[in-house]
């Protein structure tokens, strides 16, 4: 009993350690920048020992702020509080949010005024997070779920007349639907979508126009002074063409395919179009004139570097804030003017007991595979002399790049000597939608093998060895770590599976199952085809689980909640996984947290992640 007691200690002091590093490095007291959108000037806060930002609004630049939406007073008596979009009216008189309140993805739908405390509940049932005001402020667009938690019924809610209409409801079970508003809020668009395929409607007060709608073809839509743009993979373009129009019937090209150039996205500013693209892999960001779509390229950027547009409120503002962080660098914003096409940073926060000049960023090349890395240069070196704990994460699904950015979380291992993987597999877009396509449906396995792969290359090269490697995945990561454990669980020594989809035959054979139907052009359906149904089991890793094999220490965490890894799912896992000699015997550990307030995004509290952020780091630095 003491020595039992003794462990338990040493547990929580771990814990404890790690929560306090974990705090290091958040800003627990935090600012946005304050930034006007039409009338007036709003920005965020969140202060040290709360778990939700304030809102606040000033109706000029230096005048006196008034909050007018705090979260962390109205989660109080709630154990999850997890917030959707905060929509503001177009005359700034109203916003829109809503709350889950359980993890399961089903919102209470909420109007506030902004300069009152009037607030007033509109929905509570089946209510999704995709809600737009309509144009005249006294009104608005919603979209709701069947039970099933598919996005399928567009309504329009009058808030003088208290009338609920509907409008449109997508009846095929594998599209799933949501509303878009266009850059200069003159036009609202719905997709109709899957992996893939796009079909895009105009919603014109209460009635939807089709403008396009045809399979296998992606879409996306913006509107800004005067002109559509249109970015899309039709004619077989599959890395993407933008086109222009003023009419939406001609289309005028004005970026052509590229075999090695990836178009993402497009973003509108100003007198500009801003392209997300790969090249060959490397993420780039390349400003457009709208004058005469000469180029530019945003050279203030790494190499690597996961980058956003936060808090741009109005278009007609030259000045653009544009956000990255890497591996090792926090959060730093810059502003962009357009009209001079310079930049400066203007918020750079830094914080406790963190220097991004201790560590290396880089990555390795296995072929065509790409891995970036991070380690600690004081406690790492890279020379095939000495192997290290090494943390392996990976995803590989719905065409998803992992992009390096800042992770509070992972840098606790970091600076404890662990060298920090990820490969960019194939199930990502990280070179393309070719990438993404050979790694789905009856290429699945690619992923797994890229997986595989560089965990061997890292053991290869003697920069790990198979007693300090630790592997992660959540959700379809889950998937892809159970697979790997199942394939060859020697090469591993702690594996962490977090809300893992690790049952998949029978959850693709139940369509009951929420979001099974909108999941057969990423996995297969294997209810209707034989193929489909015997290649998903050969990879299973429930239905795969070896009782003789030795796997690794194990830790599975899941969400009572969870509607899309349902919690039975990695619990029936764990169940036939202790059933293995190696765990009856305790010669392996698994462990599994089952979190009774939480969905399949963990704990909507800030500091309640940081606890079951440490938990989990704990367990690694025990078992590895």
């Amino acid at each position: 009993y003491p020595l039992r007691r003794q462990r338990q200690m040493c547990i929580r002091d771990r814990q404890n350690t790690i929560i306090q590093e974990i705090k290091d490095r958040s800003y627990e007291d935090d600012e946005s920048i304050l930034t006007k959108y039409k009338q007036y000037y709003y920005f965020y806060k969140i202060k040290k020992n709360e778990n939700y930002p304030r809102y606040y609004i000033q109706k000029t630049k230096n005048s006196k702020s008034y909050c007018y939406f705090d979260p962390e007073s109205l989660s109080k008596k709630y154990s999850q509080f997890k917030i959707g979009p905060i929509i503001t009216s177009y005359d700034e008189k109203y916003i829109l949010y809503s709350v889950d309140y359980t993890g399961d993805l089903k919102y209470t739908l909420f109007l506030k005024e902004i300069f009152s405390k009037k607030t007033k509940k509109i929905f509570d049932f089946q209510i999704s997070n995709n809600y737009l005001f309509h144009p005249n402020n006294t009104s608005f667009y919603y979209v709701q779920y069947d039970t099933k938690i598919r996005k399928c019924k567009l309504y329009h809610y009058d808030l003088i007349t208290h009338k609920n209409t509907f409008i449109f409801e997508e009846k095929e079970q594998d599209y799933s639907i949501y509303l878009s508003l266009s850059t200069d809020e003159k036009y609202i668009f719905l997709y109709s979508t899957r992996y893939e395929n796009d079909h895009i409607y105009l919603v014109e007060d209460l009635e939807i126009k089709s403008l396009f709608h045809h399979s296998h073809i992606e879409y996306s839509i913006d509107h800004y002074k005067d002109k559509f743009y249109l970015l899309t993979n039709k004619d077989k373009k599959i890395n993407f063409e933008l086109y222009e129009s003023d009419n939406l019937k001609s289309w005028r090209k004005i970026v052509k395919h590229s075999n090695t150039r990836y178009i993402q996205s497009f973003f509108l500013w100003y007198d500009s179009i801003f392209l997300s693209i790969r090249e060959n892999g490397f993420p780039k960001l390349i400003r457009l004139s709208l004058q005469n779509y000469s180029s530019t390229n945003i050279d203030f950027l790494p190499a690597f570097s996961d980058y956003s547009f936060p808090d741009n409120l109005n278009p007609n503002n030259h000045k653009l804030k544009i956000s990255y962080s890497t591996y090792s660098q926090p959060t730093i914003i810059y502003e962009y003017d357009l009209k001079t096409s310079k930049s400066k940073i203007i918020k750079h926060k830094k914080l406790k007991n963190h220097n991004p000049n201790k560590y290396n960023e880089g990555y390795f090349k296995i072929g065509k595979l790409i891995v970036n890395y991070l380690y600690h240069k004081d406690k790492v070196k890279l020379d095939g002399k000495h192997s290290y704990p090494c943390y392996l994460y990976g995803y590989g699904a719905y065409g998803v790049i992992d992009d390096p950015s800042f992770d509070k979380y992972t840098m606790s291992l970091v600076d404890r000597g662990y060298l920090y993987c990820i490969p960019h597999l194939r199930g990502t877009k990280f070179y393309g939608p070719q990438w993404y396509q050979d790694g789905k449906l009856l290429k699945k396995k690619n992923t797994f093998k890229d997986f595989q792969t560089t965990a061997e290359y890292l053991i290869k090269k003697k920069y790990t060895s198979p007693d300090k490697l630790v592997i992660e995945g959540g959700s379809a990561g889950g998937l892809l770590v159970g697979a790997c454990l199942n394939m060859n669980p020697s090469l591993y020594n702690v594996a962490i599976m977090r809300v893992p989809y690790v049952d998949c035959l029978t959850t693709m054979l139940n369509p009951d199952i929420p979001l099974t139907s909108t999941e057969y052009s990423e996995w297969g359906n294997p209810t209707k085809y034989k193929t489909h149904y015997d290649y998903i089991l050969s990879y299973s890793p429930y239905d795969n689980i070896d009782c003789k094999k030795k796997y690794p220490h194990i830790y599975i965490d899941t969400g009572l909640n969870d509607s899309q890894v349902q919690f039975f799912e990695p619990l029936k896992y764990f169940a036939k996984m202790n059933q293995n000699i190696h765990f009856k015997n305790q010669s392996r550990t698994i462990l599994m947290d089952i979190k009774s307030d939480s969905g399949h995004s963990g704990s909507s509290k800030r500091y309640q992640s940081f606890i079951d952020e440490s938990k989990v780091l704990s367990f690694i630095l025990k078992y590895n």
